[in-house]
């Protein structure tokens, strides 16, 4: 199954070993993608998970370096118009 992540799936997975979202993207049988944005937001607001976490800085850089490995990124320039209409569909509400 492919997936979308965003930076909030990614911070809220990080801020425990016991949440639902980092069980998801644990999950091999997942694909996921995010755009390029989401790294860099990722590394701005790295200090920012690592205080709010529950887990050591150790862990939660290995944890992030795994998900990050794991994402295939996307420019979004490459998205159609298309999509960008059908994915505001699907998500408007």
């Amino acid at each position: 199954m492919k997936v979308v992540v965003d930076t909030n799936i990614i911070f809220s997975a990080s801020l425990s070993k016991n949440s639902k979202f980092r069980e998801i993207l644990s999950n091999k049988n997942y694909e996921f993608y995010a755009p390029y944005s989401l790294y860099s937001e990722i590394i701005k607001n790295l200090n920012k998970i690592k205080h709010f976490s529950k887990d050591t800085n150790s862990e939660v850089n290995l944890f992030i370096l795994k998900i990050l490995e794991k994402i295939n990124f996307i420019h979004l320039e490459l998205v159609s118009d298309e999509t960008y209409k059908k994915a505001y569909y699907f998500c408007k509400e």
